[in-house]
């Protein structure tokens, strides 16, 4: 990763049962804060083409989830959606006190908007403001999309189960990246940096392996079944924002469908012609989105 900006600080939190989340600052110090990242199976660092345009105005700090990106895995310690939600929590106190304690706005895709909208369900308020995007809300059982949501949710855990464990180099999954019919929109240079990012070279055995193992990824979305979300994020505390996928694209999944429900109960941003990966396809339309959402609420750069 080494076309990626070195960060001006990195520090390594330690959660209470002993993970190590490390944790980067990026970015112009004196600027409005912002935190950052991803989602399941993924990795920050390949958002690389997103988050670079609020390098020069903002204070970033970014982090990978437990057991992804550049963090150690730890398959002797819990991987659920509790323990993310404490995660979110104990990470957003640490920022505060190793970086100094101002408003932060959380950019957050998919698990870790999830994680957050948890915290706040919780009662937690772990960023001052929250950017979700394309939180993968699940319906309830009497909705008209659930039937699509048990599909696609069957699907998820399927092909994660089945996903190769291990590379020659990251070239072999970044060409995995672009044949797939669900990343085609991706910006090209996003290929080659999430394979980067979610793999991790193994010396010992010279070649490379999942840095989030591939039945992690599938525990999260196999119980990421809970429609409370649905329900109550109209109640969740603000400032709060969704910025979705493209729920008109004739293969609109289920997070930009549901999504678009909650218009009425919050502000909602859709953006056009994206999918569930819309950081990495419309990345400048997603830091306009954002930038907009910040300036509303007077969060962002002079």
């Amino acid at each position: 990763m080494s076309e990626l900006p070195a960060p001006a600080e990195s520090i390594v939190l330690s959660l209470a049962d002993g993970t190590e989340i490390l944790v980067r600052r990026l970015g112009t110090q004196a600027g409005p804060r912002l935190a950052l990242s991803h989602g399941n199976g993924l990795a920050i660092d390949g958002y690389f083409p997103f988050w670079r345009h609020f390098l020069a105005r903002y204070d970033l700090v970014m982090f990978d989830l437990r057991n992804h990106g550049r963090n150690a895995v730890r398959p002797d310690l819990r991987h659920d959606w509790d323990v993310l939600t404490d995660d979110i929590v104990a990470i957003a106190g640490l920022i505060r006190r190793s970086f100094g304690d101002k408003k932060m706005t959380a950019l957050v895709h998919s698990a870790s908007s999830m994680a957050s909208l948890n915290a706040m369900r919780r009662g937690a308020r772990p960023w001052d403001a929250l950017v979700a995007f394309d939180p993968p809300l699940f319906p309830p059982p009497d909705h008209a999309l659930r039937p699509q949501a048990e599909r696609e949710w069957a699907s998820l855990v399927s092909r994660a189960r089945r996903r190769p464990e291990r590379y020659d180099d990251p070239a072999g999954l970044a060409q995995q990246f672009r044949r797939s019919s669900y990343m085609r929109r991706w910006v090209p240079e996003a290929f080659d940096l999430m394979a980067r990012a979610t793999l991790r070279r193994d010396p010992a055995r010279g070649d490379w392996a999942l840095a989030c193992p591939r039945d992690f990824e599938a525990r999260l979305f196999e119980t990421n079944r809970d429609p409370g979300f649905f329900l109550e994020i109209g109640g969740l505390p603000g400032p709060l924002t969704v910025i979705g996928a493209d729920p008109e694209q004739p293969d609109a999944k289920i997070p930009p469908l549901i999504n678009r429900l909650l218009a009425d109960r919050i502000d909602y941003r859709p953006i056009a012609d994206s999918s569930h990966f819309l950081q990495i396809e419309r990345p400048l339309e997603c830091v306009a989105a954002v930038e907009d959402f910040l300036r509303t609420h007077r969060l962002g750069a002079d």
